[in-house]
């Protein structure tokens, strides 16, 4: 899918839906070459929340995001919540916990994100959510799977001279590169494991051995994806979830009660 191709739908309300859906993390990735502006504009309008956005194509309210005090500190404090795997997966009372991991190589044959792109995702308090789209929200940019956040942390010029005309300046995006080093780091991982987080136990030498399965991000919005095909073969059922702003921005992009879809395995180990 192309973005070229969602602008040019003239019902509005029509095209609301259409641009809203195309950056949501449970979409097939869409293409965006040539509408750069459009992007961040889309995206910075995704994030507003009061008063909510009525027109995602509307540059005035997306210029108006960056240059708010409160949505900077506010985004920035998120970023000590971004994950590789979701610990509050699922189960929502599962808090002040991370986990950051790289994949490990296998040539074994099986389920795993082995095979899929590095991807963030974020979880903390729904109430914030809506702050982490513009950053975390994913599309293909000259045949790459890229996102804000990937691009301002590669220090991308060309994206770095676009941001700058939505109020992206030099003191804010050096703010972004401090947070950035100190919350971010290649690994991290709990020191101790939640009592709501689940665990499968197995025999060993007289005694148990706990296993606590952790769902990765990139391989959840796979699975979700997958589901949404409608060529698809294999079986899924839904997931439902009370506070699904709170687990995670997957499940808080799929119309605010939970219904991703995911195999009837529910758990994905790295």
């Amino acid at each position: 899918m192309n973005l070229s191709d969602l602008l040019e739908i003239e019902d509005k309300q029509e095209r609301q839906i259409a641009l809203k859906r195309a950056f949501m993390p449970y979409s097939e990735l869409i293409k965006v070459d040539g509408h750069e502006e459009a992007v961040v504009t889309i995206l910075l309008n995704l994030s507003t929340t009061k008063p909510k956005s009525k027109d995602y194509l509307k540059q005035q309210t997306a210029n108006s995001f960056l240059r708010s005090e409160s949505n900077i500190d506010t985004t920035l404090a998120q970023m000590q919540w971004f994950h590789t795997h979701n610990l509050k997966y699922p189960d929502c009372r599962v808090k002040d916990q991370r986990l950051i991991a790289s994949v490990l190589p296998t040539k074994d044959k099986f389920i795993s994100s082995a095979s899929l792109h590095a991807s963030y995702g974020w979880s903390h308090n729904g109430a914030t959510y809506s702050f982490t789209i513009w950053l975390l929200s994913e599309f293909i940019w000259r045949g790459k799977v890229v996102s804000l956040f990937f691009l301002i942390t590669q220090e991308d010029d060309y994206w770095l001279r676009v941001l700058k005309k939505y109020g992206f300046l030099k003191k804010i995006a050096q703010s972004f590169k401090a947070c950035i080093q100190n919350n971010l780091p290649v690994q991290s991982l709990p020191n101790e494991v939640s009592p709501f987080s689940k665990q499968i136990r197995f025999p060993w030498r007289n005694d148990y051995l706990a296993v606590t399965p952790v769902v990765n991000h990139a391989m959840q919005c796979c699975l979700e994806r997958l589901s949404r095909c409608s060529d698809r073969t294999l079986s899924f059922r839904p997931v439902q979830s009370q506070n699904s702003a709170s687990v995670g921005n997957l499940p808080a992009s799929c119309r605010w009660s939970y219904e991703c879809i995911v195999f009837s395995v529910r758990y994905y180990c790295r």
